[in-house]
């Protein structure tokens, strides 16, 4: 069976970076002047359910299951090894026999790096057809989406296409109209769906969406909800020194004033690991699921062993352990090996720098260097150089930090590859026995020269990058994302199954620590591929399943919000009324 299976997203590679800044870019301009989900609610204002209804009786006679999972669609082996296990009809971990759910959930960014059709397809549709045909069964199970900022690279056209329309999707079916949804389930529960767009923003529409269907589920005292985000604020609004701290307070406002505090459980994706926080007493969970394909991202050197301000979430398990993420990032020292391309950036960057500042003579080091920083600060365009290059690392360095913190890493970082550069020219020329700038230069020692100087770049710059990456995460737990961006670590994925009974919601967090890299024909009759690598980590328990009783969630108290929250509600909307948004 031939299929053309992708590879991981290569985020270090020059032409990728290109294309995604520039998708990226054009994206947000439109997307925050051309908001589709104000126009499709625009052109379905009352659309025919206002939630979807699965709490019929035959559901209600036994348990209803349901599977979540994030960020899929990167490369072939991470994200079809998980479909293949979701697609499972049964799935036994540890001693627990689990079933695959009557609904699937797509908690955002169904896609990377970008949305296009053509990556949806391959990406996205091809595994999950390749693991649950559509003609596997005869009831298909339902799936749900919601989209991340990824998906929102195209306005949502694709994203629409797929899981908007009412038609299969691999072997299950799709019923949604919008990006957004509530569904009702059984033994008193709810699922509900956001889309915060691409900068963490709710519309007008969708805000009013939910509190119609609230109407609907007050008249339940014993109602409670799964609340699926396409990122975790809770999160972001600790970790993040730059973050104003409206994102949290918004979504505060929102689960507590809209939602009344009825969420006994917090679904994200966005960061692809597992992590979760619970608070004891009010028995809520908040957990991080984002390991459906992408890369890995790590779970060591970030302050998050309590988070919140008003109710305290402690951290309880993380997937992979800060351990063995810690031991991952060191593979940052093969960073040009493991990013071939990004070494011809770091060589030209070299190899123009050798001629802005000038070559050394080859004779004395400290002489030459000395001489070469006299040439760097007296010629104006070794100076537009520095400055181009100050620039460039100022913004390579996490965001997140202090500002004297960022100014002091690009200082030391631009000194290593100035070092670095210094030396390589000042060695190759000793060894020709050259000096700079003179008649006595021939153009083919010159050559030969920029030839070394540039493959001296490509090895040694991108190296000396990964060596900033280990050492910044490592230390300092900064550049969470590009340092293992770097990598593209397609294993450690995770899924959530939840099984509802008629009085608890039992959480089962489902680990792959390796992925299948090998596949042969599927001999069950049911997904075309199976795995076929000794190597490969069957799934298990992340941890012991979280059981969490419905009666003994304690609901908040709206009037609490109402009064603390007032004046910042007001405050956030005033800031959006002429979007006819709110902030997150």
């Amino acid at each position: 069976m031939k299929i053309d299976k992708a590879k991981m997203v290569g985020w270090f590679s020059p032409l990728q970076l290109l294309r995604t800044g520039w998708e990226v870019a054009i994206s947000t301009i439109f997307g925050k002047h051309a908001d589709n989900r104000l126009l499709e609610a625009a052109l379905n204002p009352n659309p025919k359910d206002l939630y979807y209804d699965l709490s019929n009786p035959e559901n209600n006679s036994g348990d209803f299951w349901i599977d979540y999972v994030s960020d899929v669609g990167d490369g072939w082996n991470s994200t079809y090894t998980v479909a293949y296990y979701l697609s499972q009809p049964t799935l036994k971990l540890d001693a627990e026999e689990t079933k695959r759910g009557n609904l699937l959930v797509f908690g955002g960014d169904e896609i990377y790096p970008t949305a296009k059709t053509e990556s949806y397809k391959q990406k996205l549709v091809k595994p999950y057809q390749t693991a649950f045909p559509d003609k596997a069964v005869i009831n298909s199970p339902i799936v749900f989406a919601i989209p991340g900022n990824h998906d929102w690279y195209d306005s949502l056209t694709s994203f629409k296409q797929i899981f908007c329309r009412k038609q299969p999707f691999a072997g299950w079916q799709t019923i949604q109209e919008r990006s957004y949804f509530a569904v009702s389930l059984p033994h008193h529960w709810w699922l509900f769906g956001t889309d915060i767009q691409l900068s963490s923003l709710m519309d007008e529409p969708q805000l009013e969406y939910f509190k119609q269907v609230m109407k609907v589920v007050k008249k339940d005292p014993q109602a409670r909800i799964i609340l699926c985000n396409a990122e975790p604020y809770w999160i972001y609004s600790k970790v993040n020194e730059n973050d104003n701290g409206n994102t949290q307070k918004a979504m505060e406002i929102f689960q507590g004033r809209i939602l009344e505090g009825r969420v006994a459980l917090y679904l994200a994706g966005d960061l692809h690991h597992y992590r979760r926080h619970e608070n004891s007493l009010k028995k809520k969970h908040k957990i991080i699921s984002g390991g459906g394909g992408a890369f890995l991202h790590p779970t060591h050197r970030q302050n998050v062993e309590k988070i919140g301000k008003n109710s305290i979430y402690d951290l309880k398990e993380s997937f992979p352990d800060e351990v063995v993420s810690r031991q991952l990032c060191w593979q940052n020292l093969w960073f040009c090996w493991k990013n071939p391309w990004f070494g011809l950036v770091t060589g030209f960057l070299y190899l123009f720098n050798a001629i802005a500042y000038g070559l050394p003579s080859g004779d004395g080091f400290w002489t030459d260097l000395k001489i070469t920083l006299v040439h760097t600060f007296t010629r104006d365009f070794a100076l537009i150089w520095v400055l181009i290059n100050l620039i460039g690392l100022f913004y390579f360095t996490d965001k997140n930090t202090k500002f004297y913190q960022r100014i002091l890493t690009t200082i030391v970082h631009a000194l290593f590859h100035f070092a670095s550069l210094f030396t390589i020219s000042w060695l190759f020329l000793k060894i020709f026995n050259g000096s700079s700038g003179g008649d006595s230069v021939n153009n083919y020692l010159l050559f030969k020269l920029m030839v070394l100087i540039f493959m001296g770049g490509y090895l040694v710059g991108s190296t000396l990058l990964g060596i900033y990456l280990l050492v910044t995460l490592n230390l300092f737990g900064w550049n969470q994302n590009e340092a293992f961006a770097s990598l593209s670590i397609e294993d450690y994925k995770n899924f959530l199954r939840l099984k509802i009974t008629e009085d608890e919601l039992t959480i089962y967090p489902v680990g792959i620590s390796k992925v299948s890299r090998n596949w042969k024909p599927g001999e069950n009759g049911k997904s075309k591929l199976e795995p076929d690598d000794k190597k490969a980590s069957l799934p298990q328990l992340i941890e012991e399943p979280i059981r969490i009783k419905r009666d003994e969630v304690l609901s908040e108290d709206p009037n609490k919000f109402s009064a603390s929250e007032k004046k910042e509600e007001e405050r956030i909307q005033a800031l959006k009324k002429h979007e006819k948004k709110i902030e997150f």
